[in-house]
């Protein structure tokens, strides 16, 4: 990183903490970077300093900057972030959703929009009375049906937050669409070819504690194998992106083996 008199003392420190993945996305000041990192890691710390190492470094403005993120949480985060490290220029950066930045340009160029002002966004508030109201809707043979309590739908708050990480996923149509046949397609394998169904049909409750054990030894084993016994095309991965989903088999398999009911390092 330049040693320019423009990078203030607080910078500094803020930058010798990087690791060098990370300051070398803060020191690339042209062009796009891109960042893949779980929850929690810094990734809004990491833009903050990029978008202030930039403002150091170029001859650029805090208008000219353009920071976007997914909710108002993180674009509030951003903001702070970027009060401490510039103050009050951080004011002049435009900080926003993608959703409310899409807006604002709609509202400000409606001209370029085919349907104008006829769209509208919809609310948290409005976006949850709908999706509880096509729950609802469901048929009772559904696998989504649940009791409603009050007028909600048992699977609401589960529905909302899958719809969520599915958005941010950068799932395409035909790659979800893939991954939900090739789940269909494992457990379908899964009844018809192996006996972990009539394992899973015993009541594990009954019997002396030998043979609790032993069923659950067998079950734990059959589970454990499965990745390894249903075809390549039921188990391999359909995304290259970590952290966006795991085949089903495979997840069965980690869950059950992490689970109180079955450990295998205590038994």
């Amino acid at each position: 990183m330049s040693e320019s008199n423009r990078i203030a003392p607080q910078l500094a420190a803020e930058f010798a903490r990087l690791n060098p993945e990370q300051r070398q996305a803060v020191e690339t000041l042209d062009g796009p970077v891109l960042v893949v990192a779980g929850p929690g890691t810094g990734k809004t710390q990491l833009l903050a300093l990029r978008a202030a190492n930039i403002l150091a470094q170029r001859d650029v403005g805090p208008r000219n900057l353009l920071c976007l993120t997914y909710t108002d949480a993180g674009a509030e985060a951003m903001r702070r972030r970027l009060a401490r490290f510039i103050g009050p220029q951080a004011f002049e950066v435009t900080v926003s959703t993608f959703h409310g930045f899409a807006s604002a340009l709609r509202s400000r160029y409606p001209e370029h929009f085919s349907r104008g002002a006829l769209d509208t966004l919809i609310t948290d508030l409005q976006a949850a009375r709908l999706t509880n109201t096509l729950l609802k809707g469901l048929p009772v043979s559904g696998p989504l049906f649940q009791m409603s309590f009050n007028g909600v739908h048992g699977a609401l708050a589960a529905t909302r937050d899958f719809i969520t990480r599915l958005k941010r996923s950068g799932l395409g149509d035909e790659q979800f669409s893939a991954i939900i046949q090739q789940n269909l397609s494992c457990m379908d394998y899964l009844l018809e070819k192996t006996g972990l169904l009539s394992l899973v049909s015993l009541p594990l409750n009954t019997g002396s504690f030998a043979e609790r054990s032993q069923r659950l030894d067998e079950l734990g084993e059959l589970i454990a194998s499965l990745p390894a016994l249903v075809p390549r095309e039921l188990s391999r991965p359909l995304s290259a992106t970590p952290g966006i989903y795991q085949p089903f088999v495979v997840y069965l398999a980690e869950q059950f083996a992490s689970s109180e009911l079955y450990d295998s390092d205590t038994r």
